[in-house]
């Protein structure tokens, strides 16, 4: 007795434009982290404010760019929005487990962590971001096509 996995062509082909979509994720948020950093670096910061400067920027990356990418491929790929999350996402969350998990693992032995741990760190955040926001969209998308065609507004 075997059981047979077949992943639909909308599927894959989702799965495979949400990990294309990756490295623009994790650039822009790079970008981002670094233009703040260099507006800010005169400043004194509390620790709440750096926690702040290293998330928010990249979070709003991996935003945007999910955002866009979730509404191209719901666009593009006929009978996206009906892949469930975990296979449209695999890549992104498999990824981003793998950064945190690494985060976990190397941060408390080692004394350079933080030399490459921000770019850890900004690279999580905005694939976490990326990920909720893909979600979001798709549900945004999902419940535009359940309303009645012949519905109005007043």
């Amino acid at each position: 007795m075997s059981a047979s996995f077949r992943v639909s062509k909308s599927a894959a082909l989702t799965a495979a434009v949400n990990a294309v979509f990756i490295p623009f994720a994790i650039v822009l948020a790079l970008l981002l982290e670094q233009v703040v950093l260099t507006s800010i670096s005169r400043l004194r910061l509390s620790t709440f404010d750096v926690w702040v400067v290293n998330i928010v920027p990249s979070a709003l990356s991996g935003l945007l760019v999910y955002v866009g990418a979730a509404s191209m491929v719901h666009r593009l790929i006929r009978d996206s929005r009906s892949v469930p999350w975990i296979i449209r996402t695999a890549v992104p969350l498999t990824t981003a487990i793998g950064l945190f998990g690494f985060i976990l693992l190397a941060a408390p032995h080692n004394e350079g962590f933080w030399i490459y741990g921000q770019i850890l760190i900004w690279s999580f955040s905005a694939l976490c971001a990326g990920l909720a926001s893909e979600a979001a969209t798709t549900a945004i998308l999902r419940g535009r096509d359940r309303k009645p065609a012949d519905q109005t507004s007043i």
